[in-house]
């Protein structure tokens, strides 16, 4: 019984490595395995870990429980899950470097905490196929903008898209913690702002409209311009929604902190 799975279990790989052909003619891979019944993961010489096969990946319960965390993770630079794939495990990419991530459409849910802690990555894209996000699946990412194609909203879990941008300030020996937890830009198709707004009411103010192909220019603007919240030394809250340039301009002197930057102002 056991050889009969261990021979399965090789041809599915080898089916992965067919299918995969392409950018193996790019790079070499580098390590691979199994992450799921019939879905299997591949590390490339590149940097790049691709995730293919037919079905959904494992859930697991801790990043370390993760087949490729130990030996690759911190090294992983671009993330594939490829056509095939159902379900993004959880756990499955948390505290991944990886400034890239592509999601192929056919998955229909992210399992919780896929993405935590993945500071690089700073705008997604997800598929119209997807259904469910799981509970804090892209929390502490520091994502900019997300672009979501399916027009009607999916289920979704507690503090899904919660940024931390946590500062930590020390001036003449005081050391003050701001903690500023935001929420990125969620872009979707137009028609269905107003359907978005009002299945997740968390982040209304962050849904805008997108257009079928890509993230329109005005969002990418609105990302670079836009401060949420403005703080002095003490962590007291001074201001939302500001243009940080005229509000800093009508502030005493003094050393201020906003968009994770300190900021100080000389009169």
């Amino acid at each position: 019984m056991a050889e009969k799975k261990a021979m399965e279990n090789k041809k599915r790989l080898l089916a992965l490595c067919l299918l995969s052909v392409p950018s193996l003619l790019l790079a070499e891979t580098a390590d691979e395995g199994s992450c799921g019944e019939g879905v299997f993961w591949q590390f490339s010489t590149d940097s790049v870990l691709t995730i293919g096969g037919d079905g959904a990946m494992d859930d697991y319960n801790a990043r370390i429980e993760v087949p490729w965390y130990a030996k690759h993770t911190k090294d992983i630079r671009k993330i594939v899950v490829e056509k095939g794939v159902t379900h993004i495990g959880s756990y499955a990419f948390a505290d991944c470097p990886a400034t890239t991530v592509e999601l192929s459409e056919g998955i229909e849910s992210i399992g919780n905490y896929a993405f935590r802690y993945c500071h690089n990555i700073r705008r997604i894209e997800l598929p119209a196929s997807l259904e469910e996000i799981g509970k804090f699946a892209f929390d502490q990412t520091d994502l900019d903008t997300v672009y979501i194609k399916n027009g009607a909203p999916p289920q979704i879990g507690a503090n899904a898209f919660v940024n931390s941008k946590g500062i930590n300030t020390d001036i003449a020996g005081t050391t003050t913690d701001v903690n500023d937890p935001g929420f990125p830009f969620i872009a979707v198709p137009c028609t269905a702002v107003d359907t978005y707004k009002e299945a997740w009411p968390a982040y209304t103010e962050g849904i805008v409209c997108a257009t079928q192909n890509s993230l329109p220019e005005a969002v990418r603007a609105e990302t670079d311009r836009h401060d949420t919240r403005l703080y002095d030394l003490h962590g007291r809250l001074i201001g939302q929604e500001v243009e940080l340039g005229e509000r800093l301009q009508a502030l005493p002197k003094g050393i201020y902190i906003a968009g994770r930057k300190k900021h100080i102002v000389n009169k």
